[in-house]
């Protein structure tokens, strides 16, 4: 039996190719910078650059609506936008924060559950739904690829 291989390792490389340039296109959509929420506030065109070079826009409305909910004292801590990759092992989703700021953590935590004491690192779909819900445009959602 003569097997073609030259076809196999077309398809091959036709899926790795693939993979890369998804996972190429995923890393141009992290955040090139992260703002405070008290400079975005007063900003007339509020927002943060990508590493694609594009520009992500946040709705006026949602940081008006959490600037009022949070702290005067964890205004100016918080840097947005909020970023988390999805990430899957077996049947477990969840959602990895990845922030250079641990008081971005503990803004999530008073955001979801009234607490700013604890550092959130995972959330899991039905929170992330919730923060959605309020905050579409403060968050960005990233896929891992790994190859």
């Amino acid at each position: 039996m003569i097997h073609d291989y030259s076809s196999n390792s077309r398809l091959l490389e036709f899926i790795y190719k693939k993979v890369y340039a998804d996972k190429k296109l995923f890393e141009s959509l992290r955040p090139a910078e992260y703002k405070r929420l008290t400079e975005l506030i007063d900003d007339p065109v509020p927002g943060v650059k990508l590493v694609s070079g594009d520009f992500h826009k946040f709705n006026i409305d949602e940081l008006r609506k959490l600037h009022n909910r949070l702290p005067w004292y964890l205004r100016g801590l918080v840097l947005l936008p909020f970023v988390f990759v999805y990430k899957r092992e077996n049947y477990y989703a969840y959602y990895k924060l990845i922030t250079p700021s641990r008081w971005t953590k503990r803004v999530i935590s008073y955001i979801l559950n009234g607490d700013y004491t604890k550092e959130v690192n995972e959330l899991k779909p039905n929170e992330m739904m919730k923060l959605l819900r309020e905050f579409k445009t403060l968050t960005i959602i990233l896929i891992e690829v790994n190859v």
